[in-house]
């Protein structure tokens, strides 16, 4: 194929698109009075602010001359106002067993065009018994009204491969799927059991905010008696334990579930977008954003920061940060820690991971080399070839494998670590401040575990490093 066959066949792609932000704000703080532990501290403040958007696709793209679906142009705007209202309130200073105690109270109402108006709170304590040890707490509420793109985007495909309820001998279902596409009949349906349909997430001009509550607890200890040891310059450990509820999540629902709903849950609106042709097969899929229903999360973080005493080596320091989560609940179903969803987007919830740097630093030299682990995933290892020769199982891919019910396996996506390293060197250049730096990500080429029910790439980036190794130089000069 010529350069110039190429170019009869292709074009280069220009689309436009636009984002406006107008605000108005005006902010007063300050304290208010002395109290005996210390100034109460207020701020408050309104804001208007009016964000439009557009999007204008490229006119062949635009005519469905493309290997995509067809792109529309779309704008919209949305308003808002808001006003809040903060204190900082001082209880107890250095009396005995309260160095520090204060209260946090904070109010803010918005008011969204199309969203609606809410007001939510926030209530903290902090409480420092000693020089070395803190603890705090916060309640908050929390409001997140739908963005631009969430709310005017054409919309955007990707290929999913279902499983179709309809491909069934069973005569009530049969009846079923008649019933809601009145265009296709049986015996003249002849959709396979499973095949890759095209399915469209757009945005929805109807989404609701969503709202959350958030509860939150944590401590810090800094020991200061470890900068007068012989083994330490600093030893800090911080541990923060959290939950949080969102409602009214704005989310695409998963296309296999919202087919099953449509045809086996009896849950008419999960059809709409649905369109099939006379033979049965699925023709159009809209999957557009919803708010579809509720997260619940909580766990804790645990970070220790060690640093050895300073020799004539440099400095060395140790930051270990830990993320452990203990439930990850949508829409009251099952715990989903330790899951990998696959489907779209590719997600999964590790239990644990953290990241453990080791830092030196001697002059302007430093160099730090960072471990990154990740927790095992456990993945369904069910496709539409389940009790065939060909299914997943029987072709030996699934680590844990039910050969009697092949929709009963599982694969396990073995824990992962991955390692980077980076070197620096801080100079003057041309009487700038400059940092050269050169490193290398993914130190040892580790792939990440193949996934059977993710898409694509057959792992998930959202959860993993990009396949390879990569090497990179970077200069910073502070101007």
């Amino acid at each position: 194929m010529t350069p110039e066959m190429l170019n009869y066949i292709s074009f280069v792609q220009h689309d436009n698109s636009e984002i406006n932000l107008q605000t108005f704000s005006a902010n007063i703080s300050g304290d208010l009075m002395e109290l005996p532990a210390g100034p109460l501290g207020f701020a408050a403040g309104i804001e208007h602010r009016r964000e439009s958007g557009s999007f204008d696709p490229d006119p062949i793209a635009s005519n469905g001359e493309t290997m995509g679906i067809p792109a529309s142009p779309t704008s919209g705007s949305i308003a808002v106002d808001e006003y809040y209202m903060e204190a900082s309130i001082p209880l107890l200073a250095d009396a005995s067993f309260a160095k520090e105690l204060s209260l946090s109270l904070a109010f803010r109402n918005s008011d969204y065009d199309l969203s609606g108006s809410e007001t939510t709170s926030k209530f903290g304590v902090l409480w420092r018994p000693t020089d070395d040890l803190m603890f705090r707490g916060t309640i908050a509420q929390g409001f997140r009204a739908p963005s631009i793109a969430e709310l005017f985007a054409t919309g955007s495909r990707s290929d999913v491969t279902l499983t179709d309820p309809c491909s069934t001998t069973d005569p009530a279902v049969q009846a079923t799927c008649t019933s809601i596409w009145s265009n296709m009949s049986y015996p003249a349906f002849n959709a396979v059991n499973a095949s890759q349909i095209g399915v469209r997430t757009g945005g929805n001009i109807n989404l609701k905010a969503e709202t959350s509550d958030s509860t939150t607890f944590g401590m810090v200890y800094d020991a200061s008696w470890a900068a007068e040891s012989d083994w330490a310059k600093s030893l800090v450990v911080s541990i923060n334990f959290y939950d949080h509820q969102v409602d009214n999540a704005i989310q695409a629902i998963n296309p296999q579930l919202q087919l099953n709903q449509c045809v086996l849950g009896g849950d008419l609106a999960a059809c709409n977008g649905i369109s099939r042709v006379g033979s049965g097969t699925i023709n159009g899929f809209d999957n557009a954003l919803v708010n579809a229903g509720s997260i619940k999360t909580s766990g804790y973080d645990f970070t220790l920061s060690y640093k050895l005493p300073e020799t004539s080596m440099g400095d060395f320091g140790i930051i270990w940060r830990n993320t452990i989560i203990d439930e990850y609940i949508e829409n009251g179903g099952a715990n989903l820690v330790g899951k990998e969803f696959g489907s779209v987007p590719d997600r999964g919830i590790p239990e644990w991971k953290y990241d453990l740097s080791l830092n030196w630093k001697n002059g302007a030299m430093s160099a730090n080399w960072n471990i990154h682990w990740i927790d095992s995933l456990v993945e369904s290892c069910s496709d539409f070839l389940d009790d065939s020769p060909d299914s997943l199982t029987n072709q030996g891919l699934c680590s844990n494998p039910d050969t009697a019910n092949n929709g009963n396996s599982t694969n396990t996506l073995d824990a992962t670590f991955t390692h980077d390293v980076q070197a620096s060197y801080e100079t003057k250049l041309m009487s700038k401040e400059t940092t050269f730096s050169v490193g290398i990500q993914n130190v040892f080429d580790q792939d990440p575990p193949a996934c059977t029910s993710c898409d694509l790439n057959g792992y998930d980036p959202g959860v993993y490093q990009a396949q390879g190794r990569f090497v990179y130089f970077r200069a910073m000069v502070r101007l």
